[in-house]
């Protein structure tokens, strides 16, 4: 925490009473868009508070109203993420829909997510070892109540018949793995819009990659693989 007196002495920190300067542009939202922004870019330990205020045309403490310290600003990033995917995964995991459903619409969440915050998401998976203890034992455990949710929904889909019986951590981790690589292909700006990353992933989810009755397909056989042909 900065001392009183840096703060009172900076003439770009709080006022008087306590309120923050005004900056054109500046604010909490402002200031984690733009410190995920940097952070996803060039890492959040080669990033320092003055790199946020640079963007902004200020001082740091002028930061130091909203986020004392840098840790503050990469557990506000965490907390609404994991915040929200657990509170959509809880509520899709009490629909009264099968487990087809439930999957799909616990795709289709994280997809939307990971693709309107990829800056963010891109923080949240590579930087929890950053974390103060308090905060990576929270997310932790919520991680795991997540896991272990997700893997019940999928043992209830092959009980009912609805998916193959492979192990669930395994399956489903494979499933979440596809949405979690996003960040590191996907932009807004770029070839993919968001509806056809939604579109393609859920395609593989629930039918795989292969065609439906295909005439030519290729088998792996140890290390060679051979041609098969189908009539």
């Amino acid at each position: 925490m900065p001392e009183a007196s840096t703060v009172a002495s900076d003439t770009v920190g709080a006022k008087a009473d306590g309120t923050p300067r005004r900056h054109q542009g500046m604010s909490r939202e402002s200031i984690l868009a733009v410190a995920a922004d940097l952070f996803s870019r060039q890492g959040y330990r080669a990033t320092s508070l003055q790199d946020v205020a640079d963007r902004f045309g200020v001082q740091r403490p002028a930061l130091y109203y909203w986020f004392p310290r840098k840790v503050d600003i990469l557990i506000a990033i965490h907390d609404p993420i994991i915040t929200s995917l657990t509170e959509e995964l809880d509520r899709v995991a009490a629909l009264d829909v099968d487990a087809d459903e439930k999957l799909t619409l616990i795709l289709a969440s994280q997809v939307k997510m990971y693709t309107e915050k990829t800056a963010e998401l891109a923080v949240y998976l590579g930087n929890e070892a950053e974390l103060p203890e308090k905060q990576r034992a929270a997310y932790r455990q919520m991680a795991r109540h997540y896991q272990l949710t997700i893997e019940t929904i999928y043992r209830d889909g092959v009980e009912a018949g609805l998916f193959e019986d492979l192990d669930p951590k395994m399956a489903t981790a494979s499933l979440l793995g596809m949405v979690q690589w996003l960040h590191r292909w996907y932009h807004p700006s770029g070839r993919y819009n968001a509806d056809q990353v939604m579109d393609t992933i859920l395609s593989i989810a629930r039918h795989g990659i292969r065609r439906n009755n295909p005439s030519d397909a290729v088998v792996p056989t140890g290390a060679h693989v051979v041609r098969t042909h189908r009539a």
